[in-house]
């Protein structure tokens, strides 16, 4: 990771995230959390993203963190299906 952009993607993973959104959350501040990438090329690869943002919603209140995340329907399979996505988006 450059040290230029440390600042705002602190890591590769999404622990990396959440343990450098403590530390800002410490100082009073609140967070935004984003997931890179943008649309999948299958349902099972939507699955998966639902699945990580709910363990990543599951880590946010575990932690008590002050945050909100930013969620892609594309990320949820919206050009795959509609259908699909809304199911994602109500788990």
């Amino acid at each position: 990771m450059k040290r230029a952009t440390r600042k705002f993607m602190p890591g590769e993973h999404a622990e990396d995230a959440l343990e450098a959104g403590a530390a800002i959350a410490a100082t009073g501040r609140g967070l935004l959390f984003t997931q890179l990438g943008e649309a999948i090329m299958s349902i099972d690869a939507a699955i998966a993203v639902r699945d990580h943002y709910l363990w990543f919603f599951d880590q946010i209140r575990a932690r008590n963190l002050p945050a909100h995340v930013s969620v892609k329907p594309t990320q949820l399979g919206l050009d795959l299906s509609f259908a699909e996505c809304e199911r994602h988006l109500q788990a």
